[in-house]
């Protein structure tokens, strides 16, 4: 389930506090294993605590690598009138393309459900955003490097979270 960017950190340091409570308890094992039916539990139990250390960091290092060619642009709209926040993220094309050499780019807005760190999809396109306009409770998205040209802009109400496409 997607989250709000402010807590995209929070997921790396819940992973990272999983893995230290996964480790403790495995090395308190180790110190005082209880009694296994398995002759030589303490290498056994060892062998298990570094292979999952290691897999678990490999994951780890794959996904933080991974993620830093993946990371989508994102603007935050947010209104001090009302309690709506949506978040337009722009994945654009890995390097060294450019932001739409490779024909995968695409837009999504995304609003905040009120009172949780998570975020839902509302719009998607092949598409990226620009520069919100601001009138009052309504915000004018135009679309930049639409592939398909049926929508040049989005308005979304501010009030009540209400998306209208232009043509």
């Amino acid at each position: 389930m997607p989250i709000i960017p402010n807590w995209e950190d929070t997921k790396f340091i819940f992973s990272l506090i999983v893995f230290l409570l996964n480790f403790v308890i495995g090395f308190l094992l180790f110190i005082k294993p209880k009694k296994i039916q398995i002759k030589k539990a303490r290498i056994l139990i060892l062998l298990n605590l570094l292979l999952s250390s290691v897999v678990f960091l490999f994951a780890l290092f794959i996904i933080l690598i991974s993620s830093g060619f993946d990371a989508p642009s994102i603007q935050t709209i947010k209104s001090t009138d009302y309690s709506t926040t949506a978040y337009l993220y722009n994945y654009t094309c890995s390097p060294p393309d450019t932001s739409t050499g490779c024909g995968t780019y695409h837009g999504e807005l995304k609003f905040r459900i009120a009172f949780t760190p998570f975020a839902m999809t509302k719009f998607h396109c092949p598409c990226l955003f620009g520069t919100p306009d601001r009138v009052g409770e309504w915000v004018t998205i135009p679309l930049e490097e639409h592939r398909e040209e049926t929508v040049s802009a989005i308005k979304i109400n501010l009030k009540t979270g209400e998306i209208t496409q232009e043509s």
